[in-house]
């Protein structure tokens, strides 16, 4: 059992050693750099800006409803492309 402590201690040891200062501000930078991202995803999306989603978009995204429907990259492509749509918020209702 001592032996299992003692290996599962310098396993703490060794991941604690990534989690330097510079290690959390790089994190730190990183979530910004998604928040930013983030912002110009829901932007695109307010303005059915379809270039920009088209551009920011993997060409395997797959978008799941809360009802379980799938879209692919088209389907997405294609709702944003529509007249017939449009959205004042970014977020769903609570």
């Amino acid at each position: 059992m001592s032996q299992l402590l003692a290996t599962v201690f310098a396993l703490m040891l060794i991941g604690l050693n990534g989690c330097s200062p510079s290690s959390f501000k790089e994190d730190s930078h990183l979530t910004a750099d998604l928040e930013r991202l983030n912002q110009i995803w829901e932007r695109a999306w307010l303005d059915k800006d379809a270039a920009l989603v088209e551009k920011l978009m993997a060409d395997e995204y797959v978008f799941i409803a809360p009802n379980g429907q799938m879209l692919d990259r088209q389907a997405i492509l294609k709702i944003i492309r529509s007249q017939a749509i449009t959205w004042t918020t970014a977020h769903a209702p609570k």
